[in-house]
């Protein structure tokens, strides 16, 4: 089996979900806009990240910290580093911020549902108010 192969799957499946992000209009229904993904900021970030990768994965193989067997890579090499590495690096432009996109509304739901007195530091509460804590009268 091919590194191709095995990183075809992955990588349709973040093209359906940038895909998905980036159709993914305001929506009329509710008071506050839905979050868009940005194909322009998807470009700068493919920019650096591709970059970075190429720069890091050729140091890597060059120093002996990873190989690659010849009959799981296409043979298409930029340096040292073969084409394929970059497939990790496109599903994570592509997947990151599409699941951003797509989740970002109901995590915002989901924390905004938990009430004030749930979430208020332990600091802010009086010592009589503090579980485990003893009351007065106690002589621990």
């Amino acid at each position: 089996m091919t590194y191709w192969l095995i990183n075809a799957g992955f990588l349709l499946a973040a093209a359906v979900l940038f895909a998905c992000a980036c159709r993914r209009g305001p929506d009329s229904t509710r008071r506050a806009p839905r979050a868009r993904l940005s194909r322009a900021a998807a470009l700068l970030t493919a920019a650096v990240l591709l970059t970075l990768t190429a720069v890091f994965d050729n140091i890597m193989i060059s120093v002996g910290l990873v190989d690659y067997g010849d009959a799981q890579i296409s043979g298409i090499r930029l340096g040292v580093m073969p084409v394929e590495d970059f497939s990790y690096t496109v599903f994570a432009v592509l997947a990151l911020p599409a699941l951003w996109t797509l989740l970002g509304r109901r995590m915002q739901r989901s924390a905004g549902s938990a009430s004030a007195a749930d979430t208020a530091p332990e600091a802010d509460r009086s010592e009589g108010e503090r579980p485990g804590r003893a009351q007065q009268g106690d002589t621990r």
